[in-house]
């Protein structure tokens, strides 16, 4: 059906949303602050703590780690599957109480579908009971995965590459050994390591590592 198409497209794209996209938003979001202090004591930020509070109340996590980007979109979500798990329920309750009605030979009791017959409501019934299904199955997996990304993000979260490593690239030329006197096209990339303590630039060994990307020939 076209809902189930819609469905499955809008759970991918929230899926591909929560992916790590820090390099993304590294010129909006405010380098990381210390861990808040507890009792006097500084906290450790736990992964432990982090799937704990996924697993109690949805994007609890996503707020412990700051990506409060997120939270947004695990409320979709959650809001979006509990709202199909519902409405898929409902309906498959209706069609298979009167396809029990239209069968059990009482003439006292009627469907509250006339026009369709035996086989229409059969169908009906059938085709609710998958897509209930696969709301559970879609909305549990969202949910489980809001769980693990939680926990990543927590692992990750005194992972900090800012300012300290940079990659740099530029066109350059470079001389070709399979056909004499000619040069390819090619991009440089620079690897560059800044030291912590004394702020200085580490450059790599050989500066001169070229990656070839086309090897159109220049004559």
């Amino acid at each position: 059906m076209k809902w189930q198409t819609e469905y499955c497209i809008m759970v991918a794209a929230l899926v591909i949303a929560l992916l790590p996209v820090k390099g993304a938003f590294a010129d909006t979001i405010p380098e990381k602050q210390p861990t808040p202090f507890l009792y006097g004591k500084q906290t450790e930020h736990s992964p432990r703590r982090a799937a704990i509070l996924s697993a109690v109340l949805p994007g609890t996590g996503q707020a412990y780690n700051r990506k409060y980007w997120k939270m947004p979109i695990v409320y979709a979500a959650g809001i979006t599957g509990g709202y199909m798990i519902h409405t898929n329920a409902r309906e498959w309750r209706r069609f298979r109480q009167a396809f029990i009605y239209r069968n059990d030979d009482n003439p006292d009791t009627v469907d509250e579908f006339p026009v369709y017959s035996s086989q229409q409501l059969q169908v009906f019934r059938d085709n609710y009971r998958r897509n209930l299904e696969l709301s559970v199955i879609l909305t549990t997996a969202f949910y489980l995965l809001q769980i693990l990304d939680a926990t990543v993000d927590a692992h990750l979260f005194d992972f900090d590459v800012t300012n300290q490593l940079t990659l740099s690239g530029r066109p350059t030329v470079i001389p070709s050994n399979v056909v004499g006197n000619s040069f390819s096209a090619g991009v440089s990339l620079t690897l560059s390591l800044k030291d912590r303590h004394h702020h200085r630039q580490v450059q790599p060994r050989n500066s001169a590592n070229r990656y070839v990307f086309n090897n159109n020939t220049i004559n």
